[in-house]
């Protein structure tokens, strides 16, 4: 089974990828991936990033990956892919997320584009659109640790057990924090 990992930046995929490692699990990074087989359209100067070739990137898989074993990919591109059986979303809240993407030293603008897509739940939507609700899982980071969030990946796809920390689509909603001036804005001034 193919699994996307996925949810807006910050929302703890890498790290959670990670984790999910200690169990043999096959786990694969678009990012990583694009950049050993030369995966990368163009280099996106505003926002400081790769643009990956996702057609290219669907196509080696679907001839190099061995689909009787679990395979996690991770990237917040991941859900885009056609390959992928189900798709786990990692939702973060705007209060924590806003924090973990401050600790990356991005531009304003980059942070509040990621803010905005996350409290628009953009992946979600997209993710639904891709693989239709009935294979597309919510969970929670900002309060679980990477290996809880792991561990319910796992016991989801691995054991069979269905898990309550994973949830349908339309769990969280964070929409009112899009106006939120502590959240949206760069520096805030009063209380």
């Amino acid at each position: 089974m193919i699994i996307a990992l996925t949810g807006t930046p910050g929302t703890g995929k890498t790290t959670i990828a990670s984790a999910l490692k200690q169990w043999d699990i096959t786990v694969i990074s678009l990012k990583e991936l694009a950049i050993e087989h030369d995966f990368i359209e163009s280099y996106d100067e505003t926002r400081k990033s790769s643009i990956l070739d996702v057609d290219a990137i669907e196509s080696y898989l679907q001839t190099n990956l061995d689909t009787n074993n679990l395979i996690v990919i991770e990237s917040h591109l991941s859900h885009l892919l056609d390959l992928v059986e189900s798709v786990i979303v990692l939702r973060c809240h705007p209060k924590e997320l806003r924090k973990r993407l401050l600790k990356r030293n991005w531009s304003w603008d980059k942070i509040k584009e990621n803010l905005e897509a996350e409290i628009l739940d953009v992946i979600l939507c997209e993710s639904v659109e891709s693989h239709t609700e009935e294979y597309v899982w919510e969970i929670e980071t900002s309060t679980k640790t990477s290996t809880r969030v792991a561990e319910t990946i796992k016991q989801q796809f691995s054991d069979n057990n269905v898990s309550s920390d994973l949830r349908k689509p339309g769990s969280y909603d964070w929409s009112q924090y899009l106006f939120d001036s502590h959240i949206m804005e760069k520096e805030h001034h009063g209380p």
